[in-house]
């Protein structure tokens, strides 16, 4: 349930991103790379692509099917291939065209504008995905270099106390094991740095591939705004989410064309 919410409400503030503005360039802050992203990610583009596929389908479906031209001879004379030879001697053109049964024809229209209409609430719902996404890997990413400067901090404070261990130790007015201790914390802080450098390495890169961007790309002065603070209750979110996200709004549609299919399949 609180992993629930928190999508909720990532939902709820996605639209913030956009507001997130600086002159430093498009991947100084999450505005801009939130833009970025949504220009250049490839199944925002499929989707576009099928919908505009989907939109051409309504009218397709709501037509008749091509008629049938049909042109044939019979009792033609095989030795001389006169139609005047013999009485008998037929010339035939036909047409046909198929009618389906009545309501048929709308209801595949109507089909058809319930997949396009499913399709169109694909591409805010992945927009949206995207943007949780990319919105979770920058906190993480943020979160990952504030606790590598205080690592590095605690490091500069703990050499300076390992300085001063070690004057005392070599003036006979202090302990050893206050030497060795602090030493076993300093090794104990860099094998973490490490792994904190791992973890930046990794979400940097989330954000690069997500938009597309060179691996390399630096992330040192990235910012992007705090979340608001969550205010409302369980039913309230669930309100929201229900009325706005796109995803409720395709199952809505999904179930719409299930129905319509099925009064065709009847017809």
């Amino acid at each position: 349930m609180r992993v629930y919410l928190l999508v909720m409400f990532l939902f709820l503030t996605a639209a913030s991103a956009f507001g997130e503005t600086g002159e430093t360039g498009p991947v100084r802050n999450f505005g801009g790379y939130a833009r970025l992203l949504l220009e250049r990610h490839p199944d925002i583009q499929s989707l576009d692509s099928a919908l505009a596929a989907a939109k051409q389908t309504p009218d397709f479906a709501h037509s008749l099917e091509d008629p049938l031209l049909r042109i044939g001879a019979m009792n033609v004379p095989y030795d001389s291939l006169s139609f005047n030879q013999e009485g008998m001697t037929q010339k035939q053109i036909m047409i046909m065209q198929k009618f389906p049964a009545f309501g048929k024809r709308g209801l595949r229209r109507k089909v058809a504008e319930d997949t396009v209409e499913m399709t169109a609430a694909l591409i805010p719902e992945m927009r949206l995905e995207l943007l949780e996404k990319a919105r979770v890997t920058s906190y993480q990413l943020k979160y990952f270099q504030k606790a590598r400067r205080i690592i590095v901090e605690n490091q500069d404070i703990l050499r300076s106390f390992i300085k001063i261990a070690l004057t005392k130790y070599s003036v006979g007015r202090g302990l050893q094991q206050n030497v060795l201790h602090a030493q076993v914390e300093l090794s104990s802080m860099s094998d973490l740095l490490d792994r904190i450098e791992q973890q930046i390495g990794s979400a940097g890169n989330m954000l690069a591939v997500l938009a597309e961007l060179p691996i390399d790309t630096d992330w040192s002065d990235f910012q992007i705004a705090p979340l608001p603070p969550m205010t409302g209750n369980v039913e309230g979110l669930l309100e929201d989410a229900m009325g706005k996200r796109p995803l409720f709004g395709n199952l809505r549609t999904k179930i719409r064309r299930a129905e319509d299919k099925t009064l065709l399949a009847r017809l």
